[in-house]
């Protein structure tokens, strides 16, 4: 079976794209307080505060989504497995002869 390579949706790559820069506000941040400034730009400190978890809860999401598609596409028989499981499954015939066979053996 060949299989095909996956790619993350859109919503997962714009979720660590996002956590991805709010980390860096975040580092930013603390490398200009460790560099004794205070008064640091308020759209910094927002960044670092809104944008990472947004990110984070983005690619949460997003990977909730696609594990529940999967679930679901696996859930629903295809047909091949269909047609595969009624060639394995016993005739009636044959369910009534294992007992009789089990008790001459037990």
């Amino acid at each position: 079976m060949e299989r095909v390579p996956r790619t993350k949706p859109l919503l997962m790559r714009a979720g660590i794209g996002l956590f991805a820069v709010g980390m860096l506000a975040v580092l930013a941040v603390f490398v200009l307080f460790a560099a004794g400034l205070e008064d640091l730009p308020v759209w910094l400190s927002a960044a670092a505060g809104v944008i990472t978890p947004l990110g984070l809860g983005l690619g949460l999401w997003a990977l909730i989504r696609e594990h529940r598609k999967a679930a679901k596409k696996a859930s629903q028989p295809s047909a091949t497995a269909t047609a595969a499981a009624s060639a394995s499954a016993p005739t009636s015939a044959e369910e009534s002869e294992a007992p009789a066979d089990q008790a001459k053996r037990g």
